[in-house]
């Protein structure tokens, strides 16, 4: 038995004239018969028998329900098609296909399911196809594999991909959306959809193939000439984990091992890619673990981190309750600003009044404020939760989007806290717009934190000044008020502003990221560098730092171990350092610094190409990743 209707395996040698004989039975009487294709024979000749035929009818028009309806009425009509068992007619529907039982042409009591997928143009029949004539893996790898397209591209190849797929650019996500690419038998199209849905408005549709094609080479695949084998070493180096999730997520739910196939060819094949599927490990979750638990993150693996996004325009006491509560509650908060202006008020006045809070001290040392790079905040803080799936947060929002964005919540690393109990009130962003509009100056000050009167808020709103560089390499510019002082003057509060008293403590966690980041873009560049390096900071070596000729880092092949001198140095120079040793490590992996009884380069012997490669090589991959950080902004 074969297929869901219960036909007979029919073998190759009798496909030609029971499918000539179907032609002219069923699909000629309907005008089909020079408009339909068989797919999945003609790319299998090396299988001798099959379960049942698969057949793309192509009308040229029409209602798809109603012409469904139309083939199965014409099923019923043809005499030596047999009533299916348990259906009590001659055909059964299940989405786009009319399936049914036929006669194998010379064979007695023998039937074979057809299967007819009912398209209404040629185009889309020449799409379908496509799609059907892939093997039911690389079908499902395509459909997945679209998915793959907003969280493993960067902007500028994304926008490549818009251009020559002619998308429409007139309509983008709003906040708390994102684009979706959706992939089905009878067409691609792109979607506008709620972060971390599928059903949305659609703003763009093909039935082309080629278009498929288009997409999925842009992650460096071939859907029509790689086979599955060649194509999951390519989905193995994907650096989002929710581009691996999602795809595994979607081969599960497509691809079964039915009970007719258990123990065949066929179904040892289907059980064979779903245990590779689902074996597939994201490769920046090993990274993560191998790179911090042991030494840069050993006391944060377990301390939590609570974003708020919001537009924030312009803040008010209800928005600190918030931010205090969630600082409270978690071991750091970063609050996430919209970047699009709303009634003219700016990200950049937000942040300015945020630091105003901050340098009354009404704000813990434990919230950083960041203007999202994304157009939306929401789509930002997702995008946190999910490239970081080691790490546990709490997820914030303002008091009309709790119920909008509870599909956060889903992610395992997630909780949504709304930290209602912390006597937030329901203070409007648009109210205090309007006061400030009006110069309401009682309604304003109602509105704010204690501690902060209606004039210092109005006079904050309407400074122009640009937020400066906190850290420079000789200098500490204040972030709040403008002012500056020589890092060799700053002494033991060497970051707080002692004109405003304004805290500008680099977050040290931006060095700690941009190693990571830099260690994992070396790995995916192919640099021999596992297992990799344990990292030891020293912050507090006075004596060196003042040395000219002092130590800025330097590599143990024995432990092989980096140490990198922090104090007073500006993170980018220490990346630099460490680039620089991690060169050696790689060198150490490859055997290459046995035999070096020397540190002085003037000497002779390997010493001194030893170094070169690292200063080269260190810089370059530096510059490198640079670059593509910035690149992809």
């Amino acid at each position: 038995m074969s297929g869901a209707a219960g036909g007979t395996r029919i073998k190759k040698e009798d496909l030609k004239d029971t499918i000539r004989d179907y032609r002219d039975n069923v699909l000629k009487p309907l005008g089909l018969d020079k408009s339909y294709t068989i797919t999945g024979v003609r790319s299998r000749p090396e299988k001798d028998i099959f379960g049942d035929i698969d057949i793309v009818v192509s009308f040229p028009e029409g209602d798809k329900k109603e012409l469904k309806q139309t083939l199965a009425n014409s099923l019923e009509q043809v005499q030596q098609i047999p009533i299916i068992p348990k259906k009590n007619k001659k055909y059964f529907i299940h989405g786009n296909i009319v399936s049914t039982l036929y006669p194998i042409y010379g064979k007695e009591k023998e039937y074979v399911q057809i299967d007819n997928i009912v398209t209404t143009s040629k185009e889309e029949g020449k799409f379908t196809y496509k799609m059907l004539d892939l093997p039911a893996q690389e079908q499902v790898l395509a459909i997945g594999l679209v998915k793959a397209i907003f969280t493993e591209l960067d902007k500028k190849q994304i926008e490549n991909l818009f251009q020559k797929l002619n998308i429409p650019t007139d309509k983008t996500p709003n906040e708390g959306e994102e684009y979706d690419f959706n992939l089905n038998p009878s067409e691609l199209s792109l979607r506008i959809v709620p972060i971390g849905k599928n059903d949305g408005e659609e703003i763009w549709k093909s039935n082309k193939f080629e278009d498929v094609k288009t997409l999925i080479s842009a992650l460096g695949i071939d859907i029509e000439k790689d086979k599955f084998d060649d194509i999951i070493p390519k989905i193995k180096k994907f650096k989002n984990r929710r581009s691996i999730d999602r795809l595994k997520g979607m081969f599960k739910r497509n691809i079964r091992v039915g009970d007719a196939e258990v123990g065949i060819e066929k179904g040892i094949k289907k059980q064979q890619a779903l245990d590779t599927v689902a074996a597939l490990e994201e490769k920046y979750n090993p990274l993560v673990i191998s790179l911090i638990k042991p030494f840069l993150l050993e006391n944060e693996l377990n301390k939590t981190i609570a974003i708020f996004p919001g537009k924030f325009k312009p803040p008010h006491k209800d928005h600190l309750a918030r931010i205090n509560a969630a600082a409270g509650a978690a071991d750091e908060v970063l609050v996430i600003i919209g970047p699009k202006p709303v009634d003219s008020f700016t990200a950049e006045q937000t942040l300015n009044l945020f630091n105003l809070f901050k340098s009354k001290r009404l704000i813990p040392n434990n919230v950083k404020f960041i203007i999202s790079d994304l157009p939306s905040p929401v789509l930002k803080a997702y995008k946190e939760f999910e490239n970081n799936p080691e790490q546990q947060y709490i997820a914030v929002f303002g008091k009309d989007d709790i119920e909008r964005f509870k599909g956060i919540s889903k992610l395992p690393n997630v909780k949504v806290n709304n930290f209602e109990e912390a006597n937030i009130g329901n203070l409007s962003a648009t109210d205090l717009r309007n006061a400030i509009t009006n110069k309401d100056t009682q309604t304003i000050q109602s509105m704010l934190p204690d501690g902060i009167t209606a004039d210092e808020y109005i006079q904050t709103l309407n400074d122009k000044k640009e937020i400066q560089e906190i850290v420079t390499d000789t200098e500490i510019i204040c972030d709040n008020c403008g002012w500056h002082w020589s890092i060799k003057d700053g002494g033991d509060d060497l970051y707080i502003c002692h004109k405003c008293s304004y805290d500008n403590t680099p977050d040290v966690w931006d060095l700690k990221k941009g190693i990571l980041s830099l260690t994992k873009y070396m790995v995916d560049n192919g640099l021999n560098i596992k297992p990799l390096p344990k990292i030891k900071f020293i912050n507090n070596d006075e004596k060196n730092a003042s040395d000219l000729l002092g130590k800025t880092a330097y590599y143990n092949p024995l432990d092989k171990s980096i140490t990198l001198y922090t104090l007073n140095r500006h993170p980018k120079d220490i990346l630099r350092s460490y680039s620089h040793e991690i060169i050696h490590h790689m060198q150490n992996c490859e055997n290459r610094l046995n035999g070096i009884n020397t540190t002085n380069t003037n000497e002779d012997g390997a010493l001194p190409d030893i170094e070169r490669e690292a200063y080269e090589k260190g810089n370059m991959i530096l510059r490198n990743w640079e670059d593509n950080i910035k690149n992809t902004k």
